[in-house]
């Protein structure tokens, strides 16, 4: 109920950590060809919604695919806490494939928003 607040209400985004819930895409398919479309090399994509829509679950259903999948090195940062250059740098030494996750972007400066793009263009990170 509006106004009731977080303990009144079971669904709150507040209650599920990202990843917790499983996928309810309508095919099973789904996050195979969301994966395979993320994951190119070079590929750049942007997830956007309101708050509690699902942008953080989808992220963490495409990270549990990737490792299931295998050769594939991901790392996954958060804007809330700030860009971790060691991050990119277990990117760099990484062989293969490699998938960078971003999760709360807008927390990030820009200056750190573009060292992001310009690092995984050049590491030929999916981002």
């Amino acid at each position: 109920m509006i106004g009731r607040g977080l303990r009144d209400n079971a669904f709150a985004a507040a209650r599920f950590a990202p990843g917790a819930l499983p996928w309810l895409g309508d095919d099973p398919g789904e996050i195979a060809r969301l994966y395979a479309a993320a994951s190119r090399p070079g590929a750049r994509h942007q997830v956007l919604g309101p708050h509690g829509s699902g942008k953080s679950t989808l992220l963490a259903h495409l990270e549990l695919h990737a490792v299931r999948t295998g050769g594939v090195t991901v790392v996954r940062i958060r804007g809330t806490r700030a860009l971790r250059w060691g991050a990119l740098a277990r990117l760099a030494r990484a062989p293969g494939a490699k998938l960078l996750l971003v999760d709360e972007i807008e927390e990030l400066s820009l200056v750190a928003r573009a060292a992001l793009g310009i690092g995984a263009r050049a590491l030929g990170a999916a981002l």
